[in-house]
């Protein structure tokens, strides 16, 4: 019997412990919980400008090597079309504003604004306007304006002071849009009179 209390008495100092033990427990205090967030933040706002610029970067070399396939492209479809390019695109839709006859005659699918599964990320506009440097003749060329920050218009590539500077890819300082000049000065009777590029 007195082994059996004592066996008792010996359980109870030890289950008390554990008890205290147990209660002590905390969670985390307010103070600890700013702490972390704040560092959360600090690491965010190292991080992000970062990934940003990152991708900015991904998307200029993305452009000057889509620019110069659809270049390529472009002298295909000439060679197709007795020596004449497609006529202007309209809002960022194919060259010739005919998506299936552009894919025949160059061989490359539009990948710009009007392709669903590019939208709005990849904003290639394609332009054939009256050139500033060849009176009578048209210069051909692409706008990309898929860059965060990026107006949405695209109409920027008729200014030729930009060309020489930023007319192969580069970006425009300010304006956060790329160009890329193939030509500066077509003569209109080389360009297509309308979309099926006929007569």
């Amino acid at each position: 019997m007195s082994g059996e209390f004592s066996r008792i008495a010996l359980r109870c100092p030890l289950r008390n412990t554990r008890r205290a033990r147990r209660n002590t427990h905390r969670g985390f205090t307010i103070v600890e919980l700013m702490m972390v967030i704040a560092v959360i933040g600090i690491i965010t706002a190292i991080a992000v400008p970062n990934l940003i610029a990152a991708r900015a970067a991904a998307r200029r070399g993305w452009f000057q090597a889509t620019a110069r396939a659809i270049g390529s492209s472009i002298e295909v479809f000439a060679q197709t079309n007795r020596g004449r390019y497609p006529m202007d695109g309209l809002f960022f839709g194919p060259p010739g504003r005919n998506a299936a006859k552009w894919e025949q005659d160059s061989g490359m699918p539009w990948i710009g604004f009007d392709n669903p599964s590019k939208q709005p990320t990849w904003s290639i506009d394609y332009q054939v306007h009256p050139s500033p440097v060849a009176p009578g003749a048209h210069y051909i060329g692409l706008c990309y304006s898929g860059l965060r920050g990026a107006p949405a218009d695209a109409s920027i590539t008729n200014n030729a002071s930009l060309w020489n500077n930023y007319g192969l890819g580069q970006e425009i300082p300010g304006d956060r849009r790329l160009i890329f000049i193939f030509h500066q000065g077509v003569p209109a009777d080389r360009i297509c009179p309308n979309s099926t590029c006929t007569p």
